[in-house]
C-alpha cells in the first residue's frame, strides 16, 4: 500500500501521492503501419487511459486520430508524445507531452492517472515540472 508523503522544493511543500494506475494501453505507431481502428476495445476492456508515441503527428493515421478521438469522448484518456509538435494542431481533442523523454511522459500519465480521471485535471499535471522531468529542446538529455 502507498502512503501520502510530504515534499518539499525551495519554499514550497507538496502532497504526493505515489499511487500509479499501471491499466494503461501503450501504443506505439511507426511508419508504414496500417490504421488502428478497433481502439473500441479499449472501452470494453476498461482500459484507463492511451498512450501514443509517434516520432511526428503526421505519422499516425487520419483513422487512428479519428478513433483516438472517439476514445477520449468515450471518457478514456488518451496522451499523444510525439518527438516533433511542430504540426500540432489547435483541433487534437486529447491531451499532448511535450519537453520530456517518452518513459517519463508514460510513467507521468501513469501517476496523473492515479490522482485524477478528469482529462483537464491530468493535463495540468502533466504540465507541471516537478522533478525536474522537463528538458529544454537543447539540452543534451533530450531525446
Amino acid at each position: 500500500k502507498f502512503y501520502s508523503t510530504f515534499t518539499r522544493r525551495g519554499e514550497r511543500t507538496f502532497r504526493v501521492f505515489p499511487k500509479l494506475d499501471a491499466n494503461i494501453l501503450q501504443l506505439d505507431v511507426q511508419p508504414g503501419l496500417p490504421a488502428l481502428s478497433p481502439l473500441e476495445s479499449t472501452v470494453r476492456q476498461k482500459v484507463h487511459g492511451v498512450f501514443v508515441t509517434a516520432m511526428q503527428t503526421t505519422a499516425v493515421p487520419r483513422r487512428t486520430l479519428e478513433s483516438l478521438a472517439a476514445t477520449h469522448k468515450a471518457g478514456v484518456p488518451v496522451v499523444l508524445y510525439t518527438h516533433r509538435f511542430a504540426q500540432k494542431s489547435a483541433s487534437f481533442p486529447f491531451l499532448t507531452v511535450e519537453l520530456m523523454s517518452p518513459l517519463a511522459a508514460l510513467v507521468k500519465f501513469m501517476w496523473a492517472r492515479g490522482q485524477t480521471a478528469d482529462s483537464r485535471k491530468i493535463q495540468k499535471l502533466l504540465d507541471q515540472d516537478i522533478a525536474s522531468e522537463h528538458v529544454p529542446p537543447s539540452s543534451p538529455r533530450a531525446v
